[in-house]
């Protein structure tokens, strides 16, 4: 089962890794992230926690990480202004 975090507002980082963490364990095929200024897809936990380590605050983040059972797909997905966090296949 995939995991998903949103949080709104303005977070310091060390929050929201520390929130996101209690579900690091939901999925370890990939691991991606929307904010109000940025959005990063890795397969690589250390590279995705150093990336979101990269500010001291965030503001309105989504967080995703894959468990992937068929395919893969980078979450949360994007397109315009709309943003798509889910757990399941497409």
């Amino acid at each position: 089962m995939c995991g998903i975090l949103a949080l709104f507002g303005t977070w310091k980082t060390e929050n929201i890794l520390a929130a996101f963490e209690k579900i690091a364990h939901r999925g370890q095929d990939g691991y991606g992230f929307v904010d109000d200024e940025e959005e990063f897809h890795t397969k690589n936990k250390k590279e995705f926690f150093n990336q979101v380590r990269k500010k001291q605050t965030r503001k309105n983040i989504v967080l995703h990480n894959l468990h992937a059972l068929v395919g893969e797909c980078a979450q949360p997905l994007t397109e315009n202004k709309s943003l798509l966090a889910f757990n399941g296949e497409i």
